[in-house]
């Protein structure tokens, strides 16, 4: 599935390990292919390679270093966008993959982050996304108040919700 979202989507390709092993998988097979041609870099690699790059993994299988997309403020927080998730100080990986996919979901048209402990760029993002991660924009801010003034000068109202908090 992860591989599908790749080819399916505009990211950037930088690597692709290939060990097709002695079975044959043509689905595999063919989103190799499809990824290798649009990679900068693709190898076919033998299982003791794979054993070394990637434990636990068993041949036949497909490896891909996939650059997340960069996303400008400019191009997110526009006259255009209607709905955008801001989260504070996010800790796991999964839970932010978990928002990434709740916003694309919902059709938010980006994810804010302030504070987060949590990169966009673990592998558990990507998983927990579903791929999601490569077409939902992403901004990171050090500071609450950063993200703030972002959202005020693009015309957005914030609604805020607090789990200690004491008015409904």
């Amino acid at each position: 599935w992860a591989h599908d979202v790749v080819r399916a989507s505009p990211a950037e390709v930088d690597l692709v390990l290939w060990c097709p092993g002695d079975r044959t998988d043509s689905a595999l097979e063919s989103s190799a292919r499809d990824l290798a041609l649009r990679a900068r870099r693709a190898f076919r690699i033998s299982e003791r390679v794979l054993a070394r790059v990637q434990p636990g993994a068993s041949a036949p299988a497909l490896l891909s270093l996939v650059r997340l997309p960069r996303w400008h403020v400019s191009q997110v927080l526009t006259h255009d966008a209607g709905l955008v998730l801001v989260a504070d100080g996010i800790e796991y990986a999964g839970n932010l993959g978990t928002l990434v996919r709740t916003a694309d979901a919902c059709a938010a048209d980006a994810l804010l982050l302030t504070r987060a402990t949590a990169r966009v760029t673990h592998p558990k993002v990507f998983a927990a996304s579903r791929g999601t991660v490569l077409t939902t924009p992403v901004l990171t801010y050090e500071a609450v108040g950063d993200a703030r003034e972002a959202l005020a000068a693009a015309g957005f109202t914030a609604y805020v919700a607090d789990p200690g908090g004491t008015t409904s």
